[in-house]
């Protein structure tokens, strides 16, 4: 808590006075809070020492105690305190249930949790090997629990590649890239190719796709990672052409996938094929194809109208630009609605000026949102972000070429007419390279009746301190 009461104090020096106001009522707040937490570890560490004292340190009824006290220490930020509580919490589940039994993987994952959560890579990494020791014993069952925790590893490779040491960079996306095929041709196996459950798992390894496809266009050691022929052959890489076309068909081949399974249904779902067609259209966007683009979009409509769903909840739904690629798949107009938090009785004004949000994934990926949903809460997320506002017109499907990093690119749904409303003061190199990820962002368009538009926006970024 004295951390907190000092960082706080630290940055309060540094702010206007307004935003001194602000920001000295969110740390009263996170000082309460912190308190009250602080007496909620105190309660759950006595607890346990009274049943210890009853029943000894390694009985099964102390395990949910012990996880219990993990998570509040993993919530303050001690991560060796927690660690050392999971042990016992693994060790207990050994003893009682053997060595290599699944029921051990949360606490596991917990473990390598706050191993990243400190910025330990090192021990996060074997034991994430570890977990796949597990994950791969012929005993296992695949049923949903192990398709999900395949999934959350690769998660956790995901962040691998943005926190980790730069050399494992290919490596973390490689390992994500396996762990997710191979839990989806497991799954394909166990419930068979036309099951419901799998379009989400699809959809986790497009988006994964895309992420490989943009570590390719920035380069460097990621870059020629995934370019090459072996890692451990002479050094030799694929053009960067050839592999971001091999991207573009996987990820195309996968959404088809996607709607061929709501096609074979018995009851077929028009709502769910058109949102088949909305991805795949994203798909064509953010690799610039934009005849494509706009027969997948113009379907998605149709789709729609053929569900019954009203042209103005349509529009509606379409009037503000998504950036792309989305995280969350969906396959149901109201949860769709409801994640986007659309208003289903508010007029649509077409001469609005919209608001985008961008948080990038890191200043590696300046340009790519999170492959996955966080929560902000944690001690890893929470913290003062200073943001960069521009109005700029975003274009529709026409195509927009530039020069970028020596090359020629090609985009379509990017920001055009770019202008700084207010920014942190940045020499003229740091706010060309600034605007130019600005302009690398690709959107979803809007759409009116299935067509793209052209539109006024307002756009706030985060800078990175």
């Amino acid at each position: 808590m004295n951390t907190l009461m000092n960082s706080c104090e630290r940055t309060l020096s540094r702010l206007p006075a307004v935003a001194a106001v602000v920001f000295s009522l969110a740390c009263t707040q996170l000082l309460a809070q912190s308190e009250a937490a602080q007496a909620q570890l105190l309660q759950s560490r006595q607890l346990l020492e009274q049943l210890e004292g009853t029943y000894g340190r390694l009985d099964p009824r102390l395990l949910e105690s012990l996880e219990q006290l993990g998570n509040r220490l993993s919530e303050l930020g001690e991560y060796d305190d927690a660690n050392e509580v999971l042990d016992q919490a693994i060790q207990i589940t050994r003893i009682s249930e053997g060595l290599f039994t699944r029921s051990q993987l949360p606490l596991q994952f917990s473990k390598i949790d706050n191993l990243v959560d400190a910025r330990d890579w090192r021990r996060a990494n074997r034991l994430m090997e570890y977990v796949v020791s597990l994950l791969n014993r012929r005993e296992n069952i695949v049923d949903e629990g192990f398709i999900q925790a395949s999934l959350r590893l690769a998660d956790l490779h995901l962040r691998g590649v943005v926190e980790d040491g730069t050399v494992r960079q290919s490596t973390h996306i490689k390992y994500a890239a396996r762990l997710t095929e191979r839990a989806l041709n497991l799954a394909v196996s166990a419930w068979g190719p036309y099951d419901l459950r799998l379009p989400a798992i699809i959809y986790k390894r497009v988006v994964q796709l895309h992420l490989q496809a943009r570590a390719v266009e920035v380069g460097g050691s990621i870059g020629i990672g995934l370019r090459a022929f072996s890692s451990t052959g002479p050094g030799l890489a694929r053009p960067r052409s050839d592999v971001l076309l091999e991207y573009y068909f996987n990820g195309l081949s996968r959404l088809g996938q996607i709607r061929n399974i709501y096609s074979n249904q018995e009851t077929l779902n028009p709502e769910a094929i058109a949102f088949a067609d909305v991805y795949i259209g994203d798909w064509q966007v953010l690799f610039s194809n934009q005849d494509g683009a706009e027969r997948s979009y113009l379907s998605a409509y149709n789709g729609f109208r053929t569900a019954n769903i009203d042209l103005q909840a349509i529009n509606q739904f379409f009037h503000s630009p998504k950036l792309l690629p989305a995280i969350s798949f969906h396959s149901n107009w109201e949860e769709a609605n409801a994640s986007s938090n659309i208003d289903a009785g508010e007029e649509v004004n077409t001469q609005d000026v919209v608001n985008l949000s961008v948080i990038p994934w890191s200043a590696n990926f300046s340009h790519v949102s999170s492959p996955f949903e966080f929560d902000t809460t944690t001690p890893r997320h929470a913290g003062f972000r200073e943001m960069a506002e521009y109005s700029l017109i975003l274009a529709s499907l026409e195509k927009v070429y530039r020069w970028h990093r020596g090359r020629y690119i090609t985009s379509i749904s990017t920001a055009q007419e770019l202008r700084p409303v207010r920014a942190r003061s940045l020499d003229p190199e740091a706010q060309f390279e600034l605007e130019a990820r600005i302009k690398s962002i690709r959107f979803r368009p809007k759409l009116v009746g299935g067509v793209a538009q052209a539109v006024s926006a307002k756009l706030f970024y985060d800078t990175f301190q």
